[in-house]
């Protein structure tokens, strides 16, 4: 992707902005940002500040999967919301969004610049449900909305639809909403089993990688190799399947309280933080202690709670 600006206008490979427009222009491994904004048009955020998230987008999501320049048009009197074009790295995005909103349409067209794979029928819904999910995680990150607005668009209703069946999809929402929720469970059991060394971004990057379109039975696999340990079950109940995502995860811990590996301090959590100074040899058995220790705290927290439904 690319842009080429003069007086007339702002030209890219898919979209273009004719008449004078102002350009914000950041770098980050090699890439570019430029968020353009129509002469005249008063947006919801600073482009400087949409620009900034963007840059720390591109460095926190380390997926694989992105060109060398990232156009993004900041546009007036549109439908809500926004679109992207993936294989040019091009977006738009209404000019009134909100970076301070969990469903932050900026964030989510960016994550979309992302997703260089091609997915098969059964995978349409994972293009939608993780940019929904990465666009909150990384709102979350980079401190544009709190915990509980991360964890509340999340953590929504129960769906009985099918992930991998459109058939099944009773509205348009269910990628963005049971297919985020189920994103963000997978991303905390994949940390977990793995003492939080790789997350769902590892299988993010393994699709975009992928040679053909992505099926289900390649998503299993991809799940595996990064957990190091069979998923397979969860997946064909919540993915391949009608079960709802439980409220709870498989520990106990409740939905909220441990969404996609973001969790409140704790003594594991800590010690993950200060330990990447420490050799591994030394470090893992020290994690795995802490980890069974705050296990066996949640146990006794939750012995006293009723189980909520999801």
């Amino acid at each position: 992707g690319g842009a080429l600006a003069d007086a007339d206008g702002v030209f890219g490979d898919r979209y273009a902005l004719v008449g004078s427009a102002d350009v914000v222009s950041r770098s980050v491994a090699g890439q570019r940002v430029d968020v353009v904004v129509p002469a005249g048009t008063t947006p919801g955020e600073d482009p400087a500040a949409v620009a900034d998230a963007l840059v720390e987008a591109a460095w926190r999501l380390d997926v694989g999967g992105h060109d060398e320049a990232i156009l993004t048009y900041a546009v007036p009197g549109v439908r809500r919301g926004g679109e992207s074009v993936p294989a040019r790295d091009e977006f738009w995005v209404r000019a009134d969004s909100r970076l301070d909103d969990p469903e932050n349409v900026w964030l989510h067209e960016y994550v979309h610049t992302r997703q260089s794979f091609r997915l098969a029928t059964e995978m349409r819904w994972f293009r939608e449900a993780s940019a929904e999910y990465y666009a909150a995680r990384l709102s979350y990150e980079g401190g544009y909305v709190d915990r509980a607005a991360f964890r509340e668009h999340l953590a929504g209703g129960p769906s009985r639809a099918t992930l991998t069946d459109p058939d099944t999809w009773a509205d348009r929402p269910v990628p963005h909403d049971k297919g985020g929720r189920v994103l963000a469970v997978l991303d905390a059991k994949i940390r977990t089993e793995t003492d939080g060394h790789r997350s769902l971004q590892d299988v993010f990057r393994r699709l975009n990688r992928h040679d053909g379109p992505v099926t289900y039975a390649d998503f299993v696999r991809a799940v595996n190799g990064v957990a190091g340990t069979p998923m397979d079950a969860w997946l064909d109940r919540h993915v391949d399947g009608a079960e709802p995502v439980a409220d709870q995860y498989h520990d106990g811990q409740p939905l909220g309280g441990n969404l996609g590996g973001v969790t409140e301090p704790s003594p594991a959590r800590t010690f993950l933080l200060v330990s990447a100074g420490l050799s591994f040899v030394a470090a893992a058995p020290l994690y795995r202690f802490l980890r069974r220790r705050e296990a066996r705290r949640g146990e006794n927290r939750s012995s006293d709670r009723a189980p909520q439904a999801g």
